[in-house]
């Protein structure tokens, strides 16, 4: 676990001056979508809905019908990726958390090892809600699941159990892995996504998984991003839905001392969603009212607003991955 020094207090994505400035901007484009409206896009859902999931919302993680012994039956590890691998470590890494279990993401947590020593040195976490003692203690569960080593974790060995598992509305495959002695879960990521081979992995089956190492409740998780399995190597797809429409106005706001780049988006339904592109001096793309795009990222509700935060971003034949999370001193 990282060293509470290294975590702040209480950090609001939005400080008061820079929120007041982006509400006058909803205000002035009628934005106030529901949660049914953000998590809707071209008629299709893409991301979880918590009124589909039959669970208590309450919790992240948990069985239906007891114990099996196995794995839950239903989890979420929040929208997460290790990013920067340079093999055997990652370079960065970050996770977005959804504490109250409504569907949108209530925090945001990165962090970063800068000398390529194995261990994570430097973090960031940033709360979206107003509560800063409900944000306390959010923040508190945060930094006892953050990892500390930036080793990727490798798996080798026979498959123990197979299990489909309820990761926000999407069927994952998960698995355990027995290795030295030990029995690990990983995560396969969606079921629909993995080759028609791969969906019918089965107990003895020998695989290679590499991937992050994470924790849920009080289980151990490997996120797979790479799979070997019946002599082939396959990367694990777990991004989120593509979206498109066309920018009706953009902003700057100074977020934590940094120009974000905000734009207020609609498809061709008239649907608006606001997205925020992360910092724009680190965005690689200038953006302006008309432009077409294709991007894609994760519903959040930063205090009593849904927003949109972007992954990546496609437009006019060039593509650019956000750039958020703690920046090295020499950049």
């Amino acid at each position: 676990m990282a060293a509470a020094a290294e975590w702040e207090e209480y950090t609001p994505y939005y400080e008061d001056d820079a929120w007041y400035d982006i509400s006058e901007w909803f205000d002035g484009n009628d934005y106030n979508p529901t949660d049914e409206e953000i998590l809707e896009w071209d008629d299709e859902r893409y991301q979880f809905d918590a009124d589909e999931v039959d669970r208590d919302n309450d919790r992240s993680y948990g069985y239906y019908d007891g114990d099996d012994g196995s794995f839950y039956d239903y989890y979420d590890y929040g929208a997460s990726d290790g990013y920067g691998l340079y093999d055997p470590t990652y370079r960065s890494g970050f996770r977005y958390y959804d504490f109250d279990g409504d569907g949108t993401y209530d925090a945001y947590a990165a962090w970063a090892d800068w000398d390529a020593d194995g261990l994570f040195e430097d973090y960031e976490y940033y709360s979206f809600a107003d509560d800063s003692e409900e944000s306390s203690k959010s923040k508190q569960q945060a930094q006892q699941e953050a990892p500390t080593s930036a080793k990727a974790a490798e798996l080798t060995g026979p498959i123990g159990f197979t299990k489909e598992v309820d990761v926000r509305g999407k069927k994952h495959l998960v698995v355990s892995v027995k290795q030295d002695g030990k029995s690990i879960a990983a995560d396969l990521g969606p079921i629909d996504r993995l080759s028609e081979e791969n969906q019918k992995l089965k107990t003895g089956d020998e695989i290679t998984v590499k991937g992050i190492q994470s924790k849920v409740g009080d289980k151990h998780v490997v996120l797979a991003q790479q799979l070997n399995a019946h002599g082939e190597q396959t990367t694990i797809d777990r991004s989120s839905k593509q979206l498109q429409g066309q920018v009706v106005e953009t902003r700057k706001a100074k977020i934590a001392g940094t120009q974000h780049l905000i734009a207020m988006v609609e498809n061709d339904e008239g649907k608006k969603v606001a997205v925020d592109f992360g910092p724009a001096d680190r965005l690689d793309m200038e953006l302006a009212k008309g432009d077409e795009l294709t991007f894609t990222g994760v519903p959040v509700k930063i205090r009593t607003k849904r927003m949109l935060m972007a992954h990546s971003l496609e437009h006019d034949g060039k593509t650019v991955q956000i750039k958020r999370g703690p920046q090295s001193k020499d950049s």
